[in-house]
């Protein structure tokens, strides 16, 4: 707890800098040598000590250029009366719209690549004078890195703001792939025509946001040639956004932080700490769920935190069906994606998380997002990326439509209202409470919104967490099987398997698959099949997930694992998104174990600390197998990760996998 001058006069003395005071958070930043960590966590006041990560630089999962068809950019004056967007029927926002609340006099802070002042959807009028991105701020080194709200960043950022807050209309040429798929798929289902004729030879297509009047701060924290971000940083960026709330930008009233990285401590990182000091200065934080889906625990943090919006992505069959006949050609669209309902994207990451909270709190759409990048060009972008800005256009309408609404009312209001029937096939750990509804969230607010009070303290193992947070008993016995009938496209089930110290093998089977249509009426391209994706026992999100297997499974076909790691294993069994029709399959899954033998070497780990032992080999040995175990591992909450290096005598040190590797005539 603050102050710690006592604590940061002893890392003087043990050769470590501090780089960074959080003014917000009770924590430091520092430069340490490896040998001293040990020695820091030992300190008075001291609660952990936690390695600097390195978030990567925010992906989409796919980027469709669309420059080569578009035309022109529009003059606002062109756009017909009461024109709106098809994302804002989905959303519920189209109401607030019409009544004119559309974000005005808010400031939302983006946490990202830099945010565009030249990108033109973000400018009333010219952007040399009409730029809505009002400031920036790099936290990213180095004299040649652009400016936070330079044009030469990478896109990600601009593409966030578009979703939350464009108010632009752009020009396609009518005989074009998607001005023709538009009026194909989305004009046949809107309300109203989702593009209007802008000439003899243009259509005009509206790139608006949830909240079209907002204006944009930019946190950048990410390199523009990529790289990555260490935590420290983007925790900088947050701390700096509760200072400028709390002094020269009082109406920044949202942040979106559509990025993310994996975490031994849901739920209690300064993350958290962080969060709630933002919720308690009013600002409310909005972050992307993750895209390491379809597996559960696969939320990534800050997303884990308590107290925000963490945000997973639907795909509505508009989106898709435009997205694939750009990409393939006129017509392909609705063979692609024949199932018409609404889904939650297969690459959504999904709950619970190791503490046992459910997982994402809401879901918007966050596939084939039509959006504007650092540089101007126009494409269409999926990821959970872009479902979380459109919920933090969300919170910025409501917050101009009752300023003085408190955080934890905004997001109970967006929480409560959604939808849970919007998408079928969807489970609480997939979307949360639902489909996020604008308009309901005004109501809430207007009746005065029951406020959604803290999650139970968390027990220290995860399969407690899971059956307490989602009422669903891992599976312990060495035998198992299930009959998964009438899978929907994109319907998922899932199984949590024990992984015990002792498991030395397990084996998945799926066998006598049938398919509710004939052949003739299942997917023209691909047939009606399984998705199978097999999850080690790592939670949150790890890249885009630590999957041991992920295929798509149209026979029987079993999947062996050797020495997985110590925990809940996720075996999830999908629907394809793109089948017809509905599809039902066997499932068994079975272990074989193998005891540890008597510990040969035991000890005491911290942070950063490395133990060696030296093992001599016997002339003519033909292999030896080391077995590593440790307590805390992914079957505890919070978790302990631990790395086995092999260093022989005659080539080069190799990280081994962490529970067992055996070396061949060492």
């Amino acid at each position: 707890m603050k102050p710690y001058e006592v604590v940061k006069q002893r890392i003087a003395e043990l050769g470590g800098t501090v780089v960074h005071e959080f003014k917000h958070a009770d924590g430091l930043v520092v430069d340490m040598p490896d040998g001293q960590l040990d020695a820091v966590e030992q300190l008075a006041g001291v609660a952990y000590v936690l390695r600097d990560q390195l978030i990567p630089n925010p992906r989409p999962r796919h980027v469709a250029d669309l420059s080569s068809e578009q035309a022109m950019e529009l003059a606002a004056e062109t756009l017909p009366a009461n024109y709106h967007t098809y994302n804002s029927e989905l959303t519920g926002m189209w109401p607030l719209q019409q009544d004119g609340f559309v974000g005005q006099g808010v400031v939302v802070g983006i946490i990202d690549s830099g945010v565009s002042q030249t990108a033109t959807a973000l400018c009333v009028g010219p952007c040399a004078t009409g730029s809505r991105v009002i400031g920036g701020e790099n936290f990213v080194p180095g004299a040649t890195e652009p400016g936070a709200t330079a044009a030469t960043n990478n896109p990600h950022g601009t593409w966030v703001a578009t979703m939350i807050g464009a108010n632009a209309a752009f020009g396609f040429a009518r005989t074009g792939r998607l001005a023709t798929s538009i009026r194909n798929h989305c004009s046949a289902v809107s309300e109203l025509p989702c593009s209007f004729p802008a000439s003899a030879t243009v259509d005009g297509v509206y790139m608006m946001g949830q909240a079209p009047a907002v204006q944009f701060y930019a946190f950048k924290v990410f390199p523009a040639a990529g790289g990555g971000a260490p935590t420290s940083r983007i925790l900088q960026a947050m701390d700096r956004a509760v200072e400028l709330k709390n002094t020269t930008l009082p109406n920044m009233k949202v942040v979106n932080m559509s990025l993310g990285g994996p975490t031994l401590h849901a739920g209690l990182d300064i993350e958290d700490e962080l969060a709630a000091s933002m919720a308690a200065s009013g600002i409310s934080l909005v972050t992307s769920a993750g895209n390491a889906g379809p597996s559960g625990i696969t939320v990534g943090s800050p997303g884990t935190a308590r107290n925000i919006l963490t945000v997973g992505a639907a795909s509505s069959a508009v989106h898709e069906r435009i997205l694939r006949d750009v990409q393939f050609g006129l017509g392909i669209g609705v063979l692609y994606r024949p199932d018409s309902s609404q889904q939650i994207v297969d690459f959504s990451s999904r709950g619970p998380n190791a503490d046992g909270w459910v997982g994402p709190d809401v879901v918007a759409n966050g596939f084939a997002s039509f959006a504007q990048g650092a540089n101007g060009t126009i494409s269409l972008v999926s990821g959970t990326s872009f479902a979380a800005p459109t919920i933090a256009g969300v919170a910025a309408a409501l917050y101009s439509y009752k300023p003085f609404a408190s955080p934890a009312e905004i997001r109970s209001a967006i929480i409560r209202s959604a939808r849970p029937n919007v998408v079928p096939t969807a489970s609480a750990v997939d979307q949360g409470a639902g489909y996020v509804d604008a308009v309901g969230a005004r109501a809430l607010i207007d009746s005065g919104v029951p406020l959604i009070g803290d999650p139970a303290p968390a027990r220290k193992n995860v399969s407690q967490n899971v059956h307490l947070g989602i009422g669903v008993r891992p599976i312990e016995s060495a035998k198992y099987s299930a009959r998964l009938a009438n899978l929907r496209p994109a319907e998922r089930r899932e199984f949590f398997y024990v992984v015990d110290k002792d498991t030395a093998k397990v084996r998945v089977r799926l066998s006598n698959l049938a398919r509710e249509l004939p052949p003739g009426q299942q997917n023209a391209f691909f047939g009606d099949d399984l998705m199978v994706a097999v999850h080690s026992a790592k939670t949150s999100a790890i890249g885009e997930g630590d999957y041991l297997a992920f295929a798509f499974v149209a026979a029987d076909r079993t999947f062996e694992f050797d020495r997985p790691e110590t925990g809940l294993m996720r075996i999830t069994v999908l629907g394809d998104w793109t089948n017809a029709g509905k599809i039902s399959a066997d499932l068994l899954i079975e272990r074989e174990t193998d005891p540890l033998p008597g510990h040969q070497f035991r000890g005491d780990l911290t942070e950063g600390v490395f133990r060696v032992h030296e093992v001599q080999i016997p002339a003519g040995t033909q292999s030896v197998t080391f077995r590593l175990s440790w307590d805390g591992d992914w079957a505890a909450y919070p978790t302990n990760d631990l790395d086995m290096i092999l260093v022989s005598p005659v080539s080069a040190p190799r990280i081994s996998p962490p529970r067992r590797s055996t070396a061949r005539k060492p």
